[in-house]
């Protein structure tokens, strides 16, 4: 009967270590997948410019976006442009804005072609987390002027090239 009672209890105790055992386990993976960071990297091609490396960072308290380079490569003259924007539309939601102009004098296109810039926004209480699918509707659209004055426009279309999940 002595055995018995201790059989049982050694049963027991084994039992509820291994359930709280997976608790524990199951409670550590969720918080793990809560605080995933996901980078999202992106590329794209139109007539007269390539974004190369658009960054979008997406942590639990905010959202990084930009970073990209472009490179020209239409045919008109636009070392001595005046004028020179980017806006990243994602999901018809303007989410980042840059210009470049001067009077007198160029903006200097070429040399600001390696970064373009980036925004960091704080998620505020009532605010989504956007998903891969409103990235992958991503816009890039650059407006310049070439050297004559007249304004050009152009909507690229981005597609994510890389996914990473740290």
């Amino acid at each position: 009967m002595k055995y018995r009672v201790a059989w049982y209890g050694l049963l027991l105790s084994v039992v509820l270590n291994m359930v709280l055992a997976a608790l524990l386990w199951y409670s550590g993976r969720q918080e793990a997948s809560a605080l995933t960071t996901n980078l999202y990297l992106m590329d794209g091609e139109g007539e007269n410019w390539t974004v190369i490396n658009y960054k979008v960072v997406i942590d639990q308290e905010r959202i990084k976006r930009g970073e990209a380079r472009l490179r020209y490569i239409g045919s008109m003259a636009i070392d001595q442009s005046e004028y020179f924007g980017i806006e990243v539309i994602e999901d018809h939601e303007t989410v980042y804005n840059t210009i470049h102009t001067s009077q007198g004098g160029p903006v200097s296109i070429y040399e600001n072609l390696g970064n373009f810039g980036s925004i960091t926004s704080p998620f505020g209480a009532d605010d989504i987390k956007p998903e891969r699918t409103s990235l992958e509707n991503t816009i890039i659209q650059i407006t310049w002027k070439d050297n004559q004055g007249e304004i050009h426009s152009e909507r690229i279309p981005m597609s994510i090239t890389d996914e990473i999940a740290i």
